[in-house]
């Protein structure tokens, strides 16, 4: 059951691509995706402001290249990329990179520490790592998105409202596409839990770390689909 999850959600996101028209394909993600520098720090959290950092050509080249990567929904829900130093706040336990639980849900940290040139030109594995982060992080940013168009909670301990008014029209109709050709009106993480449940009924699988963890497990298995 571990593994059927996150192929069920391959499917569920990928169908973004098929509905997607030619201006929402991936290529069209390099041309607004917004690398924040230290001159619009403000558009990340407060407690975060004082960590962003300038990006390097290097970096904001492989932000750029891995953008070609995503699918259509994932591109539309990340719209903003920041190097932070680690702080104190959301996140700062994080070694690569995160989303936002309550706020900015459309924008994506990554480990400015951790991202060096340095480390990305002497060692392989950190690019191939950011690249992974990046998409991993894309695919919670595109849950919200999802959760935010139906006005569905995020259950369990993720409880909180995701905010539509952070992406666009073009972002929020595909949304809507998707949940439509994928009957998940009812909330992405939701229809995890019922399938889930109805595998654990009859004894095919165990609960995951108990009932309240188990939408947590599941955002995260819809991430790692993607890596």
């Amino acid at each position: 059951m571990r593994f059927l999850f996150p192929v069920l959600l391959g499917i569920i996101l990928g169908t973004s691509t098929r509905a997607a028209t030619t201006e929402l394909g991936p290529r069209s993600c390099p041309s607004y995706i917004h690398i924040i520098d230290r001159s619009t720090a403000d558009h990340v959290q407060s407690r975060h402001q004082e960590n962003v950092v300038d990006p390097t050509s290097l970096q904001s080249q492989l932000v750029q290249q891995t953008m070609l990567l995503l699918p259509p929904l994932q591109c539309e829900a990340l719209v903003k990329v920041a190097f932070v130093t680690r702080g104190d706040g959301e996140g700062d336990t994080a070694v690569t990179g995160w989303n936002p639980k309550n706020s900015h849900q459309n924008l994506i940290y990554l480990n400015a520490d951790r991202y060096t040139d340095s480390n990305l030109n002497t060692y392989p594995g950190y690019a191939l790592e950011m690249e992974q982060t990046l998409i991993h992080e894309a695919t919670h940013a595109a849950v919200k998105l999802l959760h935010s168009v139906i006005d569905a909670d995020f259950p369990g301990i993720l409880a909180f409202q995701a905010d539509s008014t952070l992406w666009n029209a073009t972002a929020r109709q595909l949304a809507h596409e998707v949940i439509n050709s994928t009957r998940t009106s009812a909330g992405v993480l939701q229809e995890w839990a019922r399938v889930n449940d109805a595998f654990r009924a009859f004894g095919m699988t165990g609960s995951y770390y108990g009932d309240d963890w188990r939408e947590t497990e599941a955002s995260q298995a819809i991430s790692d689909a993607f890596m």
